[in-house]
């Protein structure tokens, strides 16, 4: 069956159809519309084919934007935000009134706060400025949401405060046009024929989740989430979560939500152009999280946070659509979309975001949760068990605390009364 993909974007649209579709002539053009070729530039997005598949680039437009700071702009920057809005500070001088200096020969008095926060009362900007700071964040988004995931907790930092900018959210607007002159050769990499050995007639969908638990002042804690498929960088995202949580489990639990959701959309748009796309694998760097996922009897207080784990928990145990994977969180690639990193963790994160998310390195981990309907592995310094009866017949598998050595289950076999209910023998199946 041959088959023509349209992307329509008001009168701008993309056909995707075979060599000999298009050959048969089963592609018919309008009256006045022009065949001009392979795709090479759409909605500001450049195409560079190559032999592995496409590269997904904005330098023509990312030049365009450094173009309207002629002069503000004249070296680049390694970060798109810097993590200074709030910084330590443990001394501080008495002034002198008459001199307005330091008083000689006085010692260090330590500050009653530990940490000093960003000054709230920083002056409003003008008229003029305001525009262009509301102006250049639209260009950012644009940016962001197409190509660039790298500068996605940047951005949102900046779009929260166009209402009422100030003078130290204009600094902030500029560190990232620094980053960006500097970075302006970052692009997204589609390649094909990734995942064949996990599954060869199946599209492979993997994840990652993370949050940054009460960061801001406001105490909202911020999700980020990264899907590929295939291999490839489809979706991104970084979001303020509308409640305030108590723990950071909870805030991790609402990140994963979220994540689950669209990956469940990108899943569901795979199936409706006819691909098969069974489960989702997700990593995630919070342990209390998965175990929870995994535990039938767990329940949250809050009833918003209690419906986002039960809905994950239904697509892990009975729809046995997902499974939720530890990774260390030095290799998860959602830290950046949470937080203001620092230059390590930049140069690290980075490289396994763009390409292919760190697929060499869990290639072994999503392909055994792929065909599995138990977790098979949590990850670096962690356990996985499973539960099994008296006749070594495996019932269910649990992930329990590394030094532990026993773990409350729940059983479906009510048969084995050493089981149902209590404290059940475990066998300790591998540690990475």
């Amino acid at each position: 069956m041959k088959k023509i993909y349209i992307a329509l974007y008001i009168n701008n649209f993309i056909g995707v159809f075979s060599n000999k579709t298009f050959n048969h002539g089963l592609f018919v053009w309008k009256p006045n519309s022009n065949y001009i070729g392979e795709i090479s530039e759409y909605l500001g997005i450049e195409f560079q084919k190559n032999a592995f598949g496409y590269e997904l680039h904005q330098n023509k437009f990312v030049k365009r934007l450094i173009e309207a700071f002629p002069t503000e702009i004249m070296k680049g920057a390694d970060l798109p935000r810097t993590p200074d809005n709030i910084f330590k500070n443990e001394k501080y001088k008495i002034i002198d009134d008459n001199t307005g200096k330091p008083l000689k020969n006085q010692k260090d008095i330590p500050i009653p706060d530990e940490y000093i926060y960003e000054d709230s009362n920083s002056p409003r900007l003008d008229k003029e400025h305001h525009d262009l700071y509301r102006s250049i964040v639209g260009m950012l988004l644009w940016l962001t949401n197409n190509t660039m995931p790298s500068i996605s907790y940047g951005t949102n930092a900046l779009a929260a405060k166009c209402h009422e900018p100030t003078e130290n959210d204009y600094k902030h607007l500029m560190q990232m046009i620094k980053y960006l002159y500097k970075n302006n050769n970052e692009r997204l990499i589609m390649r094909r024929n990734q995942t064949k050995d996990i599954s060869e007639d199946s599209h492979v969908i993997y994840a990652y989740s993370d949050a940054s638990f009460a960061a801001d002042l406001d105490r909202h804690s911020v999700s980020g989430f990264a899907i590929y498929l295939n291999g490839n960088l489809v979706s991104w995202g970084t979001k303020k979560q509308r409640s305030i949580t108590k723990s950071s489990m909870a805030c991790e639990l609402i990140a994963l939500g979220e994540t689950v959701d669209r990956s469940m959309i990108i899943r569901q748009i795979v199936q409706s152009i006819g691909y098969s796309a069974p489960k989702i694998i997700i990593f995630e760097d919070n342990q209390p999280v998965i175990m929870n996922s995994y535990n039938r009897k767990s329940s949250a207080i809050r009833r918003s946070v209690d419906i986002c784990l039960k809905t994950i928990r239904q697509l892990i145990l009975e729809y046995k659509l997902l499974s939720v994977v530890y990774i260390n969180t030095k290799l998860n690639v959602a830290d950046l979309l949470t937080k203001a990193v620092n230059n390590n963790t930049m140069k690290t994160l980075k490289p396994l975001l763009y390409d292919k998310g760190n697929l060499d390195g869990v290639r072994k981990l999503i392909k055994d949760n792929f065909t599995s309907h138990r977790p098979v592995e949590m990850g670096q310094h962690s356990l996985v068990y499973n539960i099994i009866t008296p006749t070594e017949e495996i019932k269910e598998s649990y992930y329990v605390a590394p030094n532990n050595v026993q773990s409350k289950v729940e059983s479906r076999n009510n048969k084995h009364p050493e089981i149902s209910g209590g404290i059940a023998r475990i066998k300790r199946l591998s540690m990475s």
